[in-house]
């Protein structure tokens, strides 16, 4: 590793604190601290648009990753201290090529290390052994401090492999309201969904096989079966059942997966046996595998991502990137194979993060237009398809996500005067109506902290959302619906209702705010809704009175600080209502 490329380059925190399993840091190790410098560091929304899309189309390709190391200092100025501090020998062939290839494979692989991390180090861990369900009878989990989900879903998880032969999945009857249970392949995207939208209500029989699985000779399948094929031998079932706010008490559910049919291995062949708390049993898911800043062990993360392409495949690789892998001692037989890689390869393995990394995040700062009150829904969440780049940037900023028809993510990281959301403001979103959820399905918006980052949700999530089930949402009798986002609590002894707004709790420095909305309506999936603009209101209507009615008149926004904020000490987990 070339330590002075991360030193020099200004994007290795020696004071970067790490807490527990989950982790959290100021940006730095997990991406680099000049990470929204094409958004914050801009002086104009022009720029801000320009930049942070160059960053992140030329990253898409082999040839504007290359250009991007040569030249793209010149159009991105955050990108110079990278560029300045690159060794000679991958700014020109054959390690400049070399360095494109591992970006662009970094890229593509991350979805497979970030889902095998899952498991290992979350709630999960302590719950629950491979291929069965563990459902948590709450609408948070807390993992160190981190209350994770949405406030008005019970989680469904299970972790499955088949490297035992199928599994059969059986679901009874269900009415209890809105539900659905997407599969993600080992890289993160969705490849089932199944759910009361979807016409499951009345329960039924699924197997889960291979891609490629055909029934052996002599064993029938029975016609009630709906098979369902996995791009993967490895994957991730996140079910989320909406309990409308009404409680979880009496919440029970009887998923199960059971094996089904010989083992693929041979009869005489025994299972493979999961060690208990391990996961899916990889080598080496320390932490550091997913940070993009490991002077330690610079190829934790291609070790691991090699077993995972050795035991998955390519699922949706680009074909030509896998013929290209060999290159980089990535092997479909073998996984990662560092022995005899020269030192153009080696140095490109151990940078390609940083870089490739800035391209994710880039991706990820969704951007909308004025158009769209700067709103930006990416249409193809979940189903990303051979676009790796914004897979990677919807696993490293958010995990994991669903298809538009079940859940749409609005992003937005500007107010009405296109600059950035700042924790010193306070912003008002007036809804006219409430956004089109349909099938009993719920709506939600959040907060998240862009300057400081989780080991695996991104942005930090600790600030819980503001859902529309949830005791005491305030609607006007005109049926908009007020919202203020803010650090402050709202004062003391107050209800939504009685001062006249809804809360959702900001941070001190620079945060995003996203809207989902599951079950959307035609609108949603037409991408034609529009969100109402977030509103920057006149310093001194910190939101005090409890008068209720109308919102302080908006005031001209002011420019982003240049310096950001200081992470502040976690907030405990202030419900949002």
């Amino acid at each position: 590793m070339r330590a002075s490329l991360l030193i020099a380059a200004g994007v290795l925190s020696l004071a970067a604190v790490v807490n527990g399993q989950l982790g959290w840091a100021p940006l730095t190790p997990y991406v680099p601290a000049e990470s929204f410098d094409t958004l914050l560091k801009t002086s104009s929304y022009d720029e801000r648009y320009r930049q942070t899309n160059l960053l992140s189309e030329l990253g898409s390709s082999f040839d504007g990753i290359k250009f991007l190391v040569t030249q793209g200092a010149s159009l991105i100025p955050s990108l110079a201290s990278f560029a300045s501090a690159l060794p000679a020998n991958l700014t020109v062939e054959p390690g400049l090529s070399k360095l494109a290839l591992a970006t662009q494979a970094y890229l593509a692989l991350y979805g497979g290390v970030a889902d095998v991390q899952y498991p290992v180090r979350t709630v999960y861990r302590f719950c629950a052994p491979i291929n069965t369900f563990k459902h948590a009878a709450a609408n948070l989990v807390i993992v160190n401090g981190v209350p994770l989900g949405n406030g008005v879903s019970l989680y469904s998880t299970a972790i499955f492999s088949l490297v035992n032969g199928p599994l059969l999945l059986n679901l009874p009857p269900y009415s209890g309201g809105y539900w659905l249970i997407p599969f993600y392949d080992a890289y993160g995207e969705v490849f089932n969904v199944l759910g009361s939208r979807q016409g499951d209500n009345g329960g039924g029989s699924f197997l889960l096989v291979p891609h490629d699985w055909q029934a052996p000779e002599g064993l029938d399948i029975p016609q009630e079966f709906k098979l369902i094929r996995s791009p993967t031998q490895e994957g991730i079932i996140l079910g989320r059942t909406s309990f409308n706010g009404t409680g979880a008490a009496n919440w029970t559910l009887t998923w199960n997966f059971t094996r089904w049919g010989p083992n693929p291995r041979g009869d005489d062949v025994p299972d493979v046996v999961f060690p208990k708390g391990a996961g899916l049993a990889y080598p080496g898911t320390a932490a550091a595998t997913l940070q993009a800043i490991n002077t330690a062990d610079p190829w934790a993360f291609w070790k691991v991502a090699g077993e995972v392409f050795r035991r998955n495949g390519q699922s949706s690789i680009p074909t030509p990137l896998v013929k290209e892998l060999g290159k980089i001692g990535i092997y479909r037989d073998f996984g990662f194979v560092s022995y005899g890689l020269d030192v153009n390869t080696t140095d490109a393995l151990a940078i390609a993060p940083i870089l490739a990394t800035r391209i994710a995040v880039a991706k990820y700062t969704f951007l909308g237009t004025p158009a769209t009150n700067y709103w930006k829904l990416p249409v193809y969440n979940g189903a990303w398809g051979n676009d790796y780049v914004l897979a990677a940037a919807i696993i490293k900023g958010f995990w994991i996500s669903n298809r538009l028809d079940d859940a749409a993510y609005y992003y937005n990281y500007l107010d009405s005067n296109g600059q950035p959301l700042v924790g010193n403001n306070t912003y008002e979103l007036l809804l006219p109506k409430a956004p089109p959820a349909t099938s009993g399905a719920f709506w939600s918006v959040q907060a998240l902290d862009i300057d400081r980052w989780t080991l695996l949700y991104g942005p930090y999530p600790l600030n819980t959302a503001l859902s529309s089930p949830v005791a005491g949402l305030y609607v006007r009798p005109d049926g908009s619906i007020p919202i203020r986002v803010q650090v402050a609590s709202p004062p003391a002894n107050t209800t939504a209702a009685s001062r006249g707004w809804n809360w959702v709790p900001g941070y001190p420095g620079h945060f995003h705010l996203i809207l989902r909305i599951y079950a959307g309506d035609a609108s949603v999936l037409s991408d034609t809704y529009v969100p109402p603009p977030i509103v920057k209101l006149a310093a001194g209507s910190s939101g005090n009175s409890t008068t209720g009615g109308s919102s302080p008149a908006p005031s001209p926004a002011a420019g982003p600080s240049a310096g950001g904020a200081s992470p502040s000490p976690a907030y405990g987990g202030r419900r949002a209502i």
